[in-house]
């Protein structure tokens, strides 16, 4: 069993708020020594089972990270004899599977040294302005080093882009010295495409009705915010008080905390009551 809980990061009346309980009703504010406790979102019906602290398997907590995107340097070489155009191409592979998105550009690749990266990079930023780009955000060129940055993860079946490029001089003598990739593609931690596609998948956990989706009448409400900053996550594991007839299938239970900042354009602290007291547990 896998839940999400998404909310605030103020433990208390606040509306979305997250909330830890005890049996008693109380509101905490430090993780409890003993006793069973559960997380609530204020102003809702989405809880937590309740957890035995004797059951807590592990407990953890990591800051929000934005995804980044990736970026990689590919060093051209003029040709100042040439009359042909070089053939540069990008494949996207991120599917992992054919048909890759791809984009072919041809430019002139004689002239003064620097000319033919950024003869690349204007056609790159060209397509990129007339939104014929989907996997390539920018594009600059400084002394023929041409640096190509990528999409990041933004939801949905398509990934960040991983891309690969390809090359044909065309019977010239330009070419293509080196190419490193400075920076990875990275989800990030907590990214808000991440939890509002997790949010989706997991949809009815909150509230144990799985059978309710957002298709039906009365969906349930979804509280994943993509505009934000990266949630803080908090993440439970315990044990079943019973284990289940199944040996080994539900034994084992996963609370996921994700938590924004209560204030508007201000990233979640790390010393927010929810990862104060996960961390204590």
């Amino acid at each position: 069993m896998r839940q999400l809980i998404i909310g605030k990061d103020v433990n208390n009346a606040t509306a979305t708020g997250v909330k830890f309980i005890n049996e008693a009703g109380v509101v905490l504010t430090a993780a409890p020594a003993s006793g069973k406790f559960r997380v609530e979102l204020n102003g809702s019906n989405v809880k937590s089972p309740w957890i035995d602290v004797a059951n807590v398997v592990s407990a953890n907590t990591a800051t929000g990270a934005a995804a980044a995107a990736e970026v990689f340097t590919v060093t051209l070489v003029e040709d100042a004899a040439a009359t042909e155009p070089a053939t540069v191409k990008f494949i996207d592979t991120s599917a992992g599977y054919e048909p890759f998105a791809r984009k072919s550009y041809e430019v002139a690749c004689n002239g003064a040294a620097g000319t033919f990266a950024a003869n690349v990079a204007a056609a790159i930023t060209a397509d990129i302005a007339a939104g014929n780009s989907p996997f390539i955000t920018a594009a600059t060129a400084a002394v023929g080093v041409l640096t190509i940055t990528g999409t990041v993860y933004a939801g949905g079946n398509v990934d960040a882009s991983n891309i690969q490029m390809a090359y044909d001089a065309n019977g010239s003598a330009a070419t293509v010295s080196a190419q490193t990739f400075t920076t990875t593609a990275f989800k990030g931690t907590g990214d808000v495409f991440v939890i509002a596609d997790l949010e989706k998948n997991l949809l009815g956990s909150g509230v144990s009705d799985y059978d309710r989706a957002t298709y039906l009448p009365d969906p349930s409400d979804i509280y994943a915010d993509v505009t934000g900053f990266p949630y803080q996550l908090n993440v439970i594991t315990w044990k079943n008080d019973a284990p289940g007839q199944i040996r080994g299938v539900d034994n084992v239970r996963e609370l996921i905390i994700a938590v924004e900042n209560s204030a508007a354009a201000v990233a979640p602290a790390t010393s927010v009551d929810s990862a104060v007291i996960v961390a204590a547990l």
